[in-house]
C-alpha cells in the first residue's frame, strides 16, 4: 500500500510539473493590446449594433451675436408668415408623440429610462412605485404602445399594461 501511495503522488507531481512548464514556457500569456482610441461616430455604431439607442443632443455652436443679427435683420426672401409658421411647428413638437417598444425582457427600469427621456414621465422612480405598489410591475405587455408628452402617469401605465 505504501509503494501504491508513493507511485500515485509521483505521478501527481509529475503531472502538475508538465503543466507548470507548459503554463509558463511555452503558452504565450502576453495581453492583447486592445485600441480604445475610437471616435464618437465607431462609438455610437458599436452601441447602435449592440442593440441600445442613441439620444443626441445638438451642441449650441452658434455665436450669440450672429443669433442676435438674424433675429434682427430679416432677409428680403422671408416674410412675416414663415415667422408664424416655425412659431407654429415648434409649438406641436411640444407634443410629440412616442412610440415605445417593449420587448421580452425588458425590466421596469428600463422601461421607465426610455419615458423619462422622452419626456413622457417626470420620474423614473414614481413610474416604478406606482407600478410596484398597485400591482402592475408584472402585467405589463410587450409591443409597441403610442404615447405622448400630455399623458397623466396613469394614462401611460393603463396603456403599457393593457
Amino acid at each position: 500500500m505504501k509503494q501504491l501511495l508513493r507511485t500515485y503522488a509521483f505521478g501527481l507531481l509529475t503531472a502538475t510539473a508538465i503543466i507548470g512548464i507548459y503554463y509558463f514556457f511555452i503558452e504565450d500569456h502576453s495581453p492583447e493590446v486592445v485600441n480604445l482610441a475610437m471616435t464618437e461616430t465607431d462609438m455610437i455604431s458599436e452601441l447602435e449594433s449592440s442593440g441600445y439607442f442613441i439620444y443626441q443632443t445638438e451642441p449650441n455652436i452658434i455665436d450669440q451675436s450672429e443669433n442676435n443679427k438674424a433675429k434682427q435683420e430679416p432677409t428680403e426672401d422671408e416674410d412675416v408668415n414663415s415667422n408664424t409658421a416655425d412659431q407654429d411647428t415648434d409649438e406641436t413638437n411640444d407634443n410629440l408623440d412616442f412610440t415605445l417598444t417593449i420587448e421580452p425582457g425588458m425590466s421596469i427600469s428600463q422601461i421607465a429610462n426610455y419615458l423619462s427621456i422622452a419626456n413622457i414621465i417626470d420620474s423614473e422612480a414614481e413610474l416604478i412605485d406606482y407600478l410596484v405598489e398597485n400591482d402592475y410591475a408584472t402585467n405589463i405587455q410587450v409591443g409597441q404602445f403610442n404615447l405622448n408628452q400630455e399623458m397623466s402617469l396613469e394614462e401611460v401605465v393603463e396603456i403599457i399594461v393593457n
